[in-house]
């Protein structure tokens, strides 16, 4: 949460008229470790500095960002999980090709 109090302490997000007292930011206690971790393995971002940034409105679209975020980690773990089941040996399939 440091970070971000550092980070929004720069110029304001278009239609704010300035960059307001950013002090509570620093009381937010940051995720912890484990919880971190399944925040990185489902592709999302810390979710403290996401609700910041869209309360500040840095973020224009955050459900149409959370979900492109959440469909990329979904194919790569649907790729990783299929390279997984195919048994040892069995030759690569190239996508693309008839």
């Amino acid at each position: 949460a440091m970070g971000l109090v550092k980070m929004a302490g720069g110029p304001a997000p278009p239609g704010m008229a300035g960059s307001g007292d950013l002090s509570i930011l620093s009381t937010i206690a940051a995720p912890d470790p484990i919880s971190q971790r399944k925040y990185e393995a489902m592709g999302l971002p810390d979710p403290v500095a996401f609700a910041a940034l869209t309360a500040l409105g840095a973020i224009p679209n955050p459900m149409a960002m959370l979900n492109k975020m959440m469909l990329a980690a979904q194919e790569r773990i649907d790729r990783d999980a299929a390279r997984l089941e195919r048994p040892r040996g069995e030759p690569v399939a190239e996508t693309g090709s008839p």
